[in-house]
């Protein structure tokens, strides 16, 4: 082991952060040079996931060279208290984040917050961060928008669509748009998903996209209400506040919704932008695509937010 390795391990802090719903577990790695930012990584899930753990561990030993960082296990996940029975995108607290950005500023010392999450994580960082102005930015890695892959169930934010919605030609004009425009309906993507071993099902991608094509459609017609998830993010992007997504571009589901509705993103540099990693899937299981990860997140951090 390398001494700057020796001196991470030594200096990583384990810390009970007191949560409205129990305690939180959380691990404190101190900035390796004088800082005010804290990188707030939020573990999220349905239980400890290794690919994201392994993710997180790596990426918290790259942003501390100009940040400190504090890994916290939300709610049920981990070591952290307040089991819950659901199993939906969006059954993480937002008030258990807001108990870990003061902790990190009265207790820990930091003036500047930057939080970071992954699917479920990247969530409810986002609804946090729009109730709070104190949070400098957000990383959102591989953010479900409308709809979850797999079978999980349905979060109260999904929508409720119905395929009837479809009715004009004006309709179907959009739809054969909306289909062009999205990269998992082009033969390259299909290449490298076949090539590669992903977990969403074909069924699966088939209903989420059916409901992000009906939501664009009467989204735009006005027949129904904004999604609340949805609105959430365009209030925070109105407001000219620092954002970074980043998805893999075999994150099939994920990638086309963001793409469908956020149009116009910034693809590099901007305080609003996203970042599509060739071959990444879901949890970014490959070093390769980890690597890509947390570089792309390391320059965009050094430059918005220190």
């Amino acid at each position: 082991m390398s001494e700057l390795a020796a001196a991470v391990d030594t200096e990583k802090q384990v810390h009970t952060i007191a949560g409205p719903y129990g305690n939180l577990f959380a691990i404190h790695e101190p900035p390796l040079e004088s800082t005010s930012v804290c990188i707030i990584m939020l573990s999220a899930g349905f239980a400890s996931r290794e690919g994201s753990r392994r993710l997180y561990w790596r990426a918290s030993r790259s942003l501390r060279n100009g940040s400190g960082v504090l890994r916290v296990d939300l709610g049920g996940v981990g070591d952290s208290e307040a089991e819950t029975d659901a199993r939906h995108f969006d059954v993480h607290r937002v008030e258990e984040v807001y108990c870990a950005i003061d902790y990190a500023k009265s207790q820990l010392g930091y003036r500047r917050v930057v939080l970071l999450g992954l699917c479920a994580g990247a969530r409810v960082a986002l609804k946090a961060a729009g109730n709070r102005p104190d949070v400098n930015a957000i990383i959102a890695w591989s953010m479900p928008v409308l709809t979850a892959g797999g079978n999980f169930p349905r979060s109260p934010l999904e929508p409720a669509v119905r395929s009837s919605s479809v009715t004009s030609k004006a309709d179907i004009k959009r739809v054969l748009h909306f289909m062009l425009v999205l990269r998992f309906l082009h033969p390259s993507w299909w290449r490298l998903r076949l090539a590669s071993n992903t977990n969403e099902s074909l069924f699966s991608i088939v209903k989420n996209f059916r409901n992000a094509v009906i939501y664009k459609i009467r989204g735009e017609g006005g027949a129904t209400e904004e999604n609340v998830f949805v609105s959430c993010v365009k209030r925070y992007l109105e407001k000219n506040r620092n954002i970074l997504f980043v998805y893999g571009e075999l994150d099939a589901t994920p990638l086309a919704e963001f793409e469908s509705i956020f149009t116009g993103m910034a693809t590099e540099g901007s305080r609003q932008s996203y970042h599509v990693v060739g071959r990444g899937q879901h949890v970014f299981p490959t070093l390769a695509s980890q690597k890509e990860v947390i570089g792309v997140t390391s320059r965009w951090i050094d430059k918005h937010t220190r």
